[in-house]
């Protein structure tokens, strides 16, 4: 969780970018708002971009940091809104097997590659195993080699976007997200 050590504010932080520079691309991957589509964000941290894809439509919300300070942050970012945040490892996670439709990473993969690629396979394995035949993961990242991401999401995994420059149909690029946009839908068994 950024903690507002250098000159932007600890009290709220996005990773990249906000909601209103990601949603395009968002709603395009994951699909329109559906309270029926269960959504999982790995390393919530103190991202107001949260509340914002809650805001959005995006109701069925489960958020999880290995932080319980961040944790503590994210819950007072939702304030009243009903949603579930947990403390926990993406590597062990506390869900069922195929519960989730659509995950949100934005750079939580990347730290686990830096701890090392063993720790990003191990979460690369937890998210199969949540995420239900035909979820989408949409990933942004900074860190990962694209090579080594993209092979870790071999098989069972059809890549969507590749992290190289895309543009939606409607103009928006993903140079205004200040990372790599990657993602991946869930094979049908």
């Amino acid at each position: 969780m950024y903690r507002g050590d250098g000159e932007l504010d600890g009290d709220e932080y996005s990773w990249f970018c906000g909601w209103r520079e990601l949603e395009p691309f968002f709603a395009e991957l994951a699909g329109p708002p559906s309270k029926r589509r269960r959504v999982l964000v790995p390393g919530c941290g103190n991202d107001r971009g949260n509340v914002d894809l809650f805001d959005a439509g995006y109701e069925d919300l489960s958020l999880f940091d290995y932080s319980g300070e961040a944790v503590a942050r994210a819950s007072a970012l939702f304030g009243r809104r009903c949603v579930e945040i947990v403390e926990a490892d993406f590597r062990s996670l506390p869900f069922d097997d195929g519960a989730f439709d659509v995950v949100l990473d934005k750079g939580t993969l990347d730290v686990l590659y830096i701890t090392s690629e063993a720790a990003l396979r191990g979460a690369v394995a937890e998210l199969g195993r949540v995420c239900r035949p035909g979820a989408t993961v949409v990933s942004l990242s900074r860190v990962c080699p694209p090579e080594l991401l993209l092979g870790e999401f071999g098989a069972g995994w059809t890549p969507l976007r590749d992290g190289s420059l895309y543009f939606t149909d409607e103009g928006h690029a993903t140079i205004d997200l200040a990372s790599d946009l990657f993602a991946w839908r869930r094979d049908d068994e």
